[in-house]
């Protein structure tokens, strides 16, 4: 699971009650905190899940692998991410990244994460591929990570739910009572179902929403 180190902390609460057992932090190349601190409250107040960390480039230390925000400014170069990837000295670590463009553009970003996991040597995770491919590009884009994995490339993903990156206005279309106005369930909808049938991507949880009741 996905986690992009939520605020508040009792999300990982609200995560066991869905029977999520194992939870990854600092995806995206941004730690809130040093993975230190993150780790060292865990021990101190404990945690009804499992966690592991990604260490975003701006931290070095105590992860269990390297989490690049690509997109996201200041961003990070080619030669930069490969550099802190040979810091990496053994197979068991592993890369994360949010890829560089989306849409027209993702299926190129995502066969860069893939040379950069070539040149590694490294699994890569490919963050959030559902948002970032989905607007008429996943098939081409699950088929490229396909390929890759079929010629031995360690490549996985992870989708989640969306509600991020825009605003929650939303036309009337999907108002109360949209299914039965269009005859239709949501057994129809199919912008999310390619991505969750594929293997190799798992659920993130970046974008979901915690309330109080």
């Amino acid at each position: 699971m996905n986690m992009t180190e939520k605020d508040p902390y009792f999300i990982a609460d609200c995560e066991l009650k869905m029977g999520v057992t194992t939870c990854v932090d600092g995806n995206c190349g941004a730690n809130r905190q040093s993975v230190e601190d993150f780790i060292g409250y865990i021990q101190l107040h404990g945690s009804p899940v499992n966690y592991m960390m990604y260490l975003g480039h701006n931290f070095l230390r105590s992860a269990v692998g390297i989490s690049y925000g690509i997109e996201y400014s200041p961003g990070i170069k080619t030669e930069e991410i490969v550099d802190l990837a040979g810091i990496l000295d053994s197979d068991k670590y592993l890369l994360s990244a949010h890829f560089k463009s989306d849409v027209g553009k993702s299926v190129e970003a995502i066969t860069e994460l893939i040379e950069f996991s070539k040149m590694s040597k490294l699994p890569m995770q490919i963050s959030h591929i559902g948002s970032c491919s989905a607007y008429g590009y996943m098939d081409e884009s699950l088929r490229t990570i396909i390929k890759a994995r079929m010629e031995g490339a360690d490549i996985f993903a992870d989708c989640y739910p969306y509600d991020a990156f825009g605003t929650f206005i939303r036309p009337a279309v999907f108002d109360d009572g949209c299914f039965e106005k269009w005859d239709r369930t949501y057994s129809d909808v199919l912008l999310t179902e390619e991505p969750f049938q594929a293997p190799f991507v798992f659920v993130g949880s970046d974008g979901c929403r915690c309330c109080n009741f």
